[in-house]
């Protein structure tokens, strides 16, 4: 995309079935099909999420055509606020919510795809909800969901993700929108910030070393769409880009000075089917004679057979 950000990336994390709409200890029972996305920032190396903002020139805005769904018993606005304790319990790893990297209070969030320490959700793990479900919830294996199923993976990893924040408009709309009990009757909803923000004091880089942040997570059997506009902060604090979902600001109408960039932050659901997975570094020249044809990224490994009677890399 740029050089600071490589991409958005919009993970179909899991899809509802009828065990876990027969719940009720989550509240309002989750529709059949609704699907649970994660928005992750894929970040330059060295570069830091400051905030994701909206103002008077460029609105912030999660919608869906019909509700956002929350779980009524230990749902949170923020990811990280997100008992450990509990995501044992009904559908709480499918609240909607909105993050600077946390998952839960003790788990950072992850693409299932690099998560390989398992899974503490779903199946086995899982309490059964109010119907006491013998081989637990959140056990599809649906093929639209990206990676494993929750039973196997849960893009959830062990660590102290990093207190979340937010000012502004923000707040009231996410105790609104995201909030436990708010399961509005269908008919569209649209979460649109015109002078708020959400972060963690400081910023934070992301995960791992291609330097991913899960921003947040929503569920819904609705069209889900979003437009978001982020600040990212330069390695070692020198200096900051925002990237704005559309019509970016000439630097002098800009009061601060720092510059915008259209970054394509938008989304809608309508017609997404792919799923990220994780990189597969080696040699992706044809010619060479270490060529690796399911290499995904290139890892500057490639020896050329050129003037060679054997390729045998020597």
């Amino acid at each position: 995309m740029y050089s600071q950000l490589d991409s958005v990336i919009v993970e179909t994390y899991y899809v509802a079935d009828a065990d876990d709409n027969g719940d009720t200890d989550g509240g309002t029972q989750i529709p059949i099909g609704a699907t649970t996305y994660r928005i992750y920032l894929d970040m330059s190396d060295g570069w830091a999420l400051e905030s994701v903002f909206g103002n008077s020139d460029h609105d912030m805005s999660f919608g869906t055509s019909t509700y956002f769904w929350n779980n009524e018993d230990r749902g949170e606005i923020f990811g990280d606020q997100i008992g450990d304790n509990r995501l044992d319990e009904n559908t709480v790893p499918l609240d909607s919510w909105v993050s600077f990297g946390g998952g839960s209070e003790a788990h950072i969030g992850v693409l299932k795809s690099e998560d390989a320490d398992g899974s503490v959700v779903g199946g086995s793990n899982n309490d059964g909800g109010s119907n006491g479900v013998a081989a637990g919830l959140l056990i599809n294996d649906d093929p639209s969901m990206c990676g494993e199923p929750l039973t196997t993976t849960d893009g959830l990893i062990t660590g102290a993700p990093l207190g979340t924040s937010s000012i502004g408009d923000i707040t009231d709309l996410l105790d609104d929108f995201f909030a436990d009990g708010n399961n509005a009757a269908a008919g569209g909803e649209s979460l649109t910030s015109t002078d708020g923000s959400y972060f963690v004091l400081g910023g934070t880089t992301g995960y791992g070393t291609d330097n991913r942040i899960l921003i947040g997570q929503v569920t819904t059997d609705g069209d889900f769409t979003f437009e978001l506009n982020v600040r990212l902060k330069a390695p070692g604090g020198a200096g900051v880009e925002q990237f704005v979902a559309s019509n970016p600001l000439p630097l002098a109408a800009l009061i601060s000075g720092v510059e915008q960039v259209n970054g394509g932050l938008s989304f809608s659901s309508v017609g997404y089917s792919s799923c990220p997975v994780a990189a597969v570094p080696g040699c992706m020249d044809a010619n060479a004679c270490n060529y690796n044809m399911a290499a995904t990224e290139d890892d500057g490994s490639c020896v050329s057979a050129t003037g060679c009677d054997t390729c045998s890399g020597e």
